[in-house]
């Protein structure tokens, strides 16, 4: 018996209906015209016709697809559908795909904060879709917001920090949201799966956490991290570890090329009194340096003073006032400041998407 047999069922005026294996209708075979046609019904000739044009608008080059009219397959990429969680309304993953010219379909973002929430509607607009609560995002409501291609995460780090003597790990709070987002992963991981498509992810977090907390969250994830200091681009040290899929990625654990010096990004009349900033977080003592000369990063007229929040912004890598026409306090601008990705940093490792996603000029 032939591998795939078919059997004729049908015919009508010159044609031949074949049927496949699974009943499935593939063709209608033409004997006057010597050549198989796809139309829906008897009395449909115009998919045919689309066909036909169809198979003489493609042509083999070089072994790869060119399509007439449209240029080449790379012209094809498709914009991307991102989904944040933890976005502390900063929302410096929005900021990095635009400033990369990455085109986005959509972005959904989980966030609960609700002044983080007013500088996101302030920046971005409807250019950024909340989704509240990331407990209340269902297996369910993922399926609803069609294939996502990207995720990132930033889950809060005060509970794996050394730097918070309260810290409980995975058992606390923090450690339950983490435990959120690796669920939501594995259920889009599933989704994608299902619809044989890709999904880049990106889960960031402190670099100092516990050697044990380390091991179960990249046994939970699937995969190492990366350590990426933020030195190397901008203008303070940010060790951070990176969870991620992107292609590309360079592990910069030992990598001790410092960027900017501080200078740079202070205004007018204000001189560095370091190289380099300390990791800054959401407290006015993240800015001190040295244990036993401690100092304030800033020389203003001769006094030590700590940054404004517009030097902060630059610190970040993210532009003067970003943070400001929220109606929000110098204090909540610093607090969310602190909480966010630094966006050099962020720019760097997001730039081999540009490789997978369609872009703009």
């Amino acid at each position: 018996m032939p591998r795939n047999p078919r059997k004729k069922v049908g015919r009508k005026k010159g044609y031949r209906r074949f049927i496949g294996r699974k009943g499935k209708d593939h063709s209608f075979y033409n004997r006057k015209k010597g050549m198989i046609e796809h139309p829906t019904n008897d009395n449909d000739s115009s998919q045919v016709e689309t066909m036909k044009q169809a198979q003489e608008s493609v042509s083999l080059k070089d072994d790869s697809l060119v399509f007439h009219g449209f240029g080449d397959m790379e012209d094809h990429k498709k914009p991307a559908r991102v989904l944040s969680l933890f976005d502390y309304g900063i929302s410096v993953g929005r900021y990095c795909l635009d400033k990369l010219k990455i085109a986005v379909q959509c972005y959904y973002s989980s966030e609960i904060d609700e002044k983080a929430l007013k500088l996101q509607r302030y920046n971005f607009g409807d250019k950024v879709i909340p989704l509240g609560c990331i407990k209340n995002i269902t297996s369910d409501m993922l399926r609803s917001l069609g294939n996502i291609d990207i995720l990132l995460a930033a889950p809060p780090c005060q509970g794996f920090s050394p730097a918070n003597a309260k810290r409980l790990g995975l058992p606390g709070e923090n450690g339950k949201l983490f435990k959120e987002l690796t669920r939501i992963l594995k259920d889009l991981q599933k989704i994608n799966e299902e619809n044989n498509t890709k999904l880049y992810f990106l889960c960031e977090n402190v670099r100092s956490m516990e050697k044990e907390v380390r091991a179960e969250i990249t046994r939970s994830i699937g995969c190492e991290p990366f350590v990426h200091n933020a030195k190397k681009y901008g203008y303070m040290k940010r060790a951070r570890l990176f969870w991620n899929n992107f292609p590309q990625i360079e592990d910069e654990e030992n990598n001790s090329n410092e960027g900017g010096h501080l200078g740079d990004i202070l205004s007018c009349n204000r001189t560095a009194n370091v190289m380099i900033l300390p990791t800054l977080t959401t407290t006015y003592q993240s800015q001190i340096t040295g244990k036993k000369d401690r100092k304030l990063p800033v020389l203003d007229d001769g006094k030590e003073s700590v940054l404004l929040t517009v030097e902060k912004e630059r610190a970040f890598g993210l532009p003067t006032s970003f943070t400001d026409g929220a109606d929000l306090s110098i204090g909540d601008r610093s607090k969310l400041l602190g909480q966010a990705w630094c966006a050099n940093s962020m720019l760097e490792i997001m730039k081999p998407l540009t490789k997978v996603f369609k872009t703009y000029d």
